[in-house]
């Protein structure tokens, strides 16, 4: 067998040997000491109390006897009840403690901390019976320690579809049950099996990105390669037609397919080399088809029950395969010769995960529990309870980690040493298959109900849910053309009441225009009147003293005119008697000339007097003509202003209408872009897919 197998059986070989010598050093370095806790004294008065009651000598349900050392240890009816050395991993641990179910006791509290504490303590030392039993810590293997693939992440891009036809080849109202479930190893790509179709999304945007037809019926399992450049589906139509499909991710075309059974594929897989196609179901065979040129290299026939799960080893040396009735077994990935078989499942097992490394396989099985394996061996490296009912699924993730699901409606997350991490948050179905997007750092889940759940692995939230079962294209376009006349007219609405707010912010900054320009017109009269008030008030003084000053004169004329007269007439009496004096009649000549000029004077004066007098009254008719302007400018401008006041807040009210509105129609407007890209989308998707 070393020999057919070549240099990649020379490995496994190396790691049987090297398991014994890690426990021959650990071995020899450790020196035995008194256990802290033994089954007689600390642990067997705990399960008295508590467990002994149903599980003893007579009633044995389960068939567990937890009374004696050796009942314990026989373990019962779901396989081994403790783990020595590794109480995380121990089943009876797990029920106890209320971290799987069915808890125990059944429909009690928990156990007290303290005697959980020492369980944990006494399973993890060793499991000792009595004071003279040595203690020792959990075996190791070297299987547990991980190495990463060598061949790492492939060159170029992540296999992602380039553009795929995202019409349905079936529809319908609820979504059946989903069985198939996987995600690319090196892209956010995961696969959903449904009727007659795979669908296809994108784990980091979630978002769906078309449809592989399976016109054979529906996939009963989902694989990658392990490149992921290829999606590989099993599955039919029961008693009447299976096959394996395989497709590039990236053109979406098929590219291979192999078997034309009478009954559906339970289990397909492509091997890691390209070389094998192998196949499952309900025939109890396992079929290896040569890919090269479809031929039957080797039919594999030990299985007594439905093949209900296989896969190739990473590094493509070997093949695991199990059946309904709980028989597992490895075999040579190239001629399908028997290489071990595995031994411990006690019902049907639902499904195998191959570690990356290739150095541990995984089975899940409706006992509840979850198997590792060294595949150089087949040694059984852990046995832990998982779910309660049954494991419906398992998949190891790109770390080395486990998820799972089963009839506990739950997905968990493992360590590789099977201890617990996280429980995400539960379905309302039986949970059926699990997978684990490693690009994302998401778990994908499904129920019987056809619920698909994406869950966080760092906060345990679910992120969102994924839709098996997308309306046709049409029912799209129908759906998009309503929602784009809805936000149509939305947008309209919304355009409409700033349309409505902008008319009223115009009016008020009318009235404030208004009120602004009164308010200044009104300075200004003010000004005017208070300027030409002061000019006449200064006219009038000048005209009150120029009238006063001609009084005076006129006064003064009129005292001098008697005396003028008087020696006026002295003269003439004397140039009566003294007509030829000269100088006489030069005086009186003068003396007239000078009455003459006073009573000129006199009348001049009189006329400046009422000139001025005129002008002075007509100055006090514009002083108050100015000073009425001045008053009611003064009354008007502060209830100008106070209206002015009281409009501003009014407008500050609507400019800030106008921008919740203005941001309002923006939304609108983005949100009837959108719905119009919505519906130009799916309208070229329907094109698209009909010229396919």
């Amino acid at each position: 067998m070393l020999k057919s197998l070549g240099r990649p059986l020379v490995a496994i070989a190396s790691l049987v040997i090297l398991p014994g010598l890690l426990l021959a050093e650990d071995n020899a370095s450790t020196k035995p000491k008194a256990p802290k806790y033994t089954f007689d004294k600390h642990v067997k008065p705990i399960f008295r109390a508590k467990c002994a009651g149903c599980h003893n000598a007579s009633d044995k349900i389960a068939g567990l006897d937890l009374t004696t050392y050796a009942g314990l240890m026989q373990g019962g009816g779901a396989g081994d009840s403790i783990e020595p050395g590794d109480a995380s991993a121990s089943y009876l641990y797990m029920l106890v403690s209320h971290e799987s179910e069915p808890t125990m006791p059944p429909e009690s509290p928990k156990m007290a901390d303290d005697k959980l504490a020492m369980i944990r303590e006494w399973i993890n030392i060793g499991a000792p019976e009595n004071a003279s039993s040595k203690t020792k810590g959990p075996a190791k293997n070297a299987a547990f320690d991980f190495v990463a693939p060598s061949s790492g992440r492939p060159a170029g891009p992540p296999p992602m579809p380039e553009r795929l036809s995202k019409q349905p080849v079936v529809t319908s109202e609820r979504p059946g049950t989903i069985t198939a479930l996987a995600a690319n190893p090196w892209s956010p790509l995961v696969a959903i099996g449904g009727e007659q179709q795979v669908v296809l999304y994108d784990a980091a945007k979630l978002e769906f990105l078309g449809i592989l037809p399976f016109p054979e019926g529906s996939p009963e399992q989902l694989t990658f390669s392990t490149d992921g450049q290829l999606l590989i589906a099993g599955g039919g139509r029961g008693a009447y037609l299976g096959k394996v499909v395989v497709w590039d991710v990236k053109s979406g075309q098929r590219v291979m397919e192999a078997g034309d059974e009478t009954d559906t594929v339970l289990a397909g897989e492509l091997s890691p080399d390209r070389r094998f196609i192998a196949l499952g179901g309900p025939k109890r065979e396992v079929k290896g088809f040569a890919v090269e040129d479809g031929s039957l290299a080797y039919t594999i026939t030990k299985h007594t029950d439905w093949v209900t799960a296989l896969a190739f080893s990473p590094d493509g040396v070997l093949l695991a395969t199990a059946d309904r009735a709980g028989g597992l077994h490895l075999w040579e990935a190239w001629t399908g010769r028997e290489f071990l078989t595995l031994e411990g499942h006690k019902e049907a097992i639902t499904a195998l995960s191959w570690r990356s490394d290739s150095n541990m396989l995984a089975s899940s099985s409706e006992d509840g529990k979850i198997r590792l394996w060294s595949p150089s061996d087949g040694k059984k490296l852990k046995d832990f309870g998982a779910h309660g009912g049954g494991v419906s699924d398992v998949d190891f993730t790109r770390d080395g980690k486990l998820v799972s699901v089963g009839r506990d409606k739950t997905a968990k997350l493992w360590d590789a040493n099977g201890k617990q991490l996280k429980t995400f948050p539960a379905f309302s179905d039986i949970a059926l298959a699990v997978t684990s997007s490693d690009e994302t750092g998401h778990v994908i889940a499904s129920d019987w109900s056809g619920e698909i759940r994406v869950f966080n692995t760092e906060d345990d939230k679910e992120v969102d849910k994924l839709i098996p079962n997308p309306p046709r294209l049409e029912s799209r376009i129908t759906v998009a053309q309503a929602a784009e006349s809805k936000a149509t007219k939305y947008r309209e609405s919304e355009e409409a009441k700033l349309e409505s707010l902008l008319k009223d912010q115009s009016e008020w900054k009318t009235q404030e225009s208004n009120l602004t320009r009164k308010i200044a017109e009104l300075d200004k009269q003010k000004a005017s009147a208070t300027e030409k008030l002061s000019a006449q008030k200064m006219k009038l003084a000048a005209a009150e003293k120029a009238a006063s000053e001609a009084a005076q004169k006129e006064k003064s004329l009129r005292e001098a005119e008697p005396a003028l007269k008087a020696a006026l007439e002295s003269l003439a009496a004397a140039l009566k008697a003294l007509p030829q004096d000269q100088d006489l009649t030069q005086v009186s000549k003068e003396l007239e000339q000078k009455l003459g000029a006073t009573r000129k004077s006199m009348a001049e004066t009189a006329s400046l007097q009422t000139a001025q007098k005129s002008i002075a009254t007509a100055a006090q008719s514009a002083i108050k003509a100015a000073e009425d302007v001045v008053s009611k400018a003064e009354a008007a401008i502060p209830a100008a202003k106070q209206q002015l006041d009281g409009l501003r807040p009014k407008l500050a009210e609507v400019a800030k209408a106008v921008e919740r509105q203005q941001a309002a129609v923006k939304l609108a407007e983005t949100a009837a872009k959108a719905a119009g890209d919505e519906l130009a989308r799916w309208q070229d998707e329907l094109a698209f897919a009909s010229q396919k």
